[in-house]
């Protein structure tokens, strides 16, 4: 009996109950196992793929190792689309915006509160102590003067003369940690090295075309402009792979407590011009007026506007005359009084008209007094006393039957007495009969067609 029970033991395949128990056991632990590495497979795969990201547009991503950048040239940077590495803390995929990024500087500009930001920067009052160094900012000018300044910057990641460029990429993910400090220490340096160059006046008038939104980006000011150029070659030489697209510069404005005076020298600035563009309109007008368009080719523009590239005749003409050059000038003069003849209009023209209208009745007057000479020429030859008797009698016939001269009637031998002063009925007779002779003779002197020259 003792055998068969310890060979009962000792035998599993004799089918006893211990038997049954460990196959059982074993099962269990071999299923547990299975489990578990199926667990942990599961686990290792999930790890994996939070290693897993999303490259979305306006951005590019770099894979890192041990935060060594991985690949070789343009392959280091991935587009957009999913991009794998292993997870952190051993790797990760370092996710770069190239989007357009915008930044205000106001390193430059009056300090305010949260209660006087609300307030337009023109309607603020002037601290009692002017500026405050450390509170406020402020660029010295060229010329020693100070003035207030905000910018606002556009710039983009990874980009090279305004394109995506790979190299640029890893030289931001290498050295920049904070962009924007970047931009900003970039752009005030620029700043304050291009306000020494300029004036305030120049200055002020900064940051005024455009629009006041940054939108319209074509139509940049020369300051904004010039500053973006320094920061760029700041940035570059940092090796920063930030490209800076544009500096819009915010209407820069004078110290407050020296607003009064500059709005005053403002007033005057702008009275210049209103005078100025007055003044030279009436010129135009003047000169238009006188001879018409041909001006143009007489005279140089007033207002400096249009450059001919023909030196004006006029001033031809005087050069000859001061440099001894007679036939040139007489050619000149010829010149000018043909195109002054024939395409002068205005005032020129019916001065021109009128001295021809004289002209050709000088010549009459003088071709019939010459007629009339040359009648009486005879008959003084034959009778010269008997002629000056008629022609006396006739001028005191002329004379006694004019209704426009006054006659005083004296009986010889009286006393004649002279009273100052005439009779207003006779004067108002005689002003009647001349006024009527003038516009008979303005009748017949009516311009009608172009007598030839």
């Amino acid at each position: 009996m003792e055998e068969e029970k310890k060979q009962n033991v000792s035998d599993p395949a004799a089918g006893g109950p211990t038997d049954l128990a460990g196959k059982s056991l074993a099962d269990a632990l071999r299923l547990s196992f299975r489990l578990l590495s199926i667990f942990m497979v599961l686990v290792v795969g999930l790890f994996l793929l939070t290693g897993l990201s999303e490259i979305e547009s306006g951005e590019c991503g770099i894979r890192l190792l041990f935060g060594k950048i991985q690949g070789e040239g343009i392959s280091r940077v991935l587009g957009k689309g999913l991009a794998w590495s292993l997870p952190e803390p051993v790797g990760r995929v370092e996710k770069i915006p190239t989007g357009e990024q915008q930044l205000e500087i106001k390193d430059f500009w009056p300090y305010a509160t949260a209660r006087e930001a609300l307030i337009p920067i023109n309607e603020r009052k002037a601290p009692k102590e002017g500026i405050r160094p450390g509170w406020d900012g402020a660029l010295l000018t060229g010329d020693r003067a100070l003035v207030h300044v905000k910018f606002t910057c556009y710039y983009r990641i990874g980009y090279k003369n305004n394109k995506l460029d790979s190299e640029s990429v890893i030289d931001y993910v290498s050295g920049v940690i904070d962009p924007n400090e970047i931009v900003r220490s970039a752009v005030c340096n620029a700043a304050i090295r291009v306000a020494s160059t300029l004036t305030v006046d120049l200055i002020l008038k900064a940051g005024k075309v455009g629009d006041d939104k940054g939108d319209d980006k074509k139509n940049e000011d020369e300051f904004g402009e010039a500053i973006r150029k320094i920061g760029q070659q700041r940035l570059d030489a940092m090796e920063s792979g930030i490209w800076l697209s544009y500096v819009k510069t915010v209407p820069p404005i004078p110290p407050l407590a020296a607003r009064a005076a500059f709005a005053a020298v403002n007033t005057a600035r702008q009275e210049k011009d209103t005078l100025i563009h007055s003044a030279e309109g009436e010129a135009i007008a003047i000169l238009s007026g006188a001879v018409g368009d041909i001006w143009k080719d007489l005279v140089e523009d007033p207002t400096g506007r249009t450059r001919s590239k023909k030196t004006p005749l006029l001033k031809q003409y005087a050069k000859a005359r001061e440099n001894g050059e007679q036939a040139k000038a007489d050619k000149l003069l010829k010149e000018i009084n043909l195109l002054v003849s024939d395409k002068a209009k205005g005032q020129a023209s019916r001065i021109i008209e009128d001295a021809r209208r004289y002209n050709v009745s000088i010549r009459l007057r003088i071709k019939s007094r010459a007629k009339t000479f040359e009648e009486l020429l005879p008959k003084f030859n034959a009778s010269p006393k008997l002629m000056i008797s008629r022609k006396w009698a006739d001028a005191k016939e002329e004379i006694l039957t004019s209704k426009t001269m006054l006659k005083f009637y004296l009986t010889p031998g009286e006393k004649f007495v002279w009273r100052l002063g005439m009779d207003p009925q006779a004067a108002r007779r005689r002003d009647n009969e001349r006024l009527k002779m003038q516009q008979g003779q303005q009748r017949e002197n009516k311009p009608g067609k172009r007598r030839p020259r």
